[in-house]
């Protein structure tokens, strides 16, 4: 069986806004947060298409290759199974192949360019998650990972200049900060949601800040060239791309689980709140 869309995503949005309604909160004040899987896009395009506004989370944009086109990671695994001479036959491939290296590159972002296609009203990319993946996969470069060269970083720029080069509607807000560095490095993206934490160290920091993101004068580096080509986008490119990337659908499903988690101890906290009371 294959489901395009998820109905229960978009029945219960429209819940949510009925039961806003009914203490006057209008529907234009309310984002409904969904998880930017092809289903949750799906939904997205339906509730946008209905004045309702989506925010798409759980969404993760990051293309980090060798000269081979393959990451550090499948490297490894191809090693430890034996598949040297499937690896080298692959760098030969893409020596020769200018659009598979495009694919490899624009694989990591799939998600980002299917939310903006559907129209949602927002994204979330989660910068510190992102980082979290590469310095766990990564460590002896942690060290490197700092301000600009934060993997989860160059992945919101890389999204924030697709979105814009491309005329997306789409609003990029930054999300899951681990350090100011990375607020910082991201200074002029479309919104931030920044903890406290972090925005009592902002306020007592001297580091100085400048607008990176948005300025008119802001050119596309030659690297990025070709990811700037405007991806089509379907089911199947959405999912072949989306499984390719390791850190994505990784990330994409730990989070998923730990939404659920959440929810099952909030219904549970409910419950004890109702039979104590």
């Amino acid at each position: 069986v294959c489901v395009s869309v998820s109905p229960a995503s978009v029945e219960k949005a429209r819940k949510l806004i009925r039961m806003y309604k009914e203490h006057g909160i209008e529907k234009d004040r309310v984002l409904i947060k969904l998880a930017t899987t092809w289903e949750g896009c799906e939904a997205a395009k339906i509730l946008e298409k209905e004045g309702i506004h989506c925010n798409m989370t759980l969404l993760f944009s990051f293309a980090q290759l060798s000269v081979s086109g393959v990451s550090g990671e499948e490297k490894t695994a191809a090693r430890s199974a034996g598949g040297e001479r499937v690896q080298l036959g692959l760098f030969s491939f893409c020596l020769f192949n200018s659009d598979f290296l495009r694919f490899l590159r624009v694989s990591s972002w799939v998600q980002a360019v299917a939310a903006a296609e559907a129209k949602a009203t927002l994204i979330s990319p989660f910068v510190g998650r992102i980082l979290d993946y590469y310095k766990k996969l990564h460590p002896e470069k942690v060290a490197e990972y700092v301000g600009a060269q934060d993997p989860g970083v160059q992945s919101v720029k890389r999204i924030y200049k697709y979105y814009k080069k491309h005329n997306y509607k789409t609003v990029v807000m930054a999300a899951s900060f681990r350090n100011i560095g990375e607020i910082i490095a991201l200074a002029g993206c479309d919104r931030v949601t920044v903890s406290p934490a972090l925005l009592e160290e902002l306020k007592n920091s001297d580091l100085p800040v400048r607008r990176v993101l948005g300025e008119p004068t802001e050119s596309v580096e030659a690297s990025d060239a070709e990811d700037e080509k405007k991806l089509e986008m379907d089911e199947k490119t959405f999912r072949w791309m989306l499984n390719e990337d390791a850190m994505a659908t990784e990330k994409l499903a730990e989070g998923i689980r730990s939404f659920n988690r959440d929810l099952l101890s909030l219904k549970e906290m409910i419950k004890e709140k109702l039979t104590t009371a």
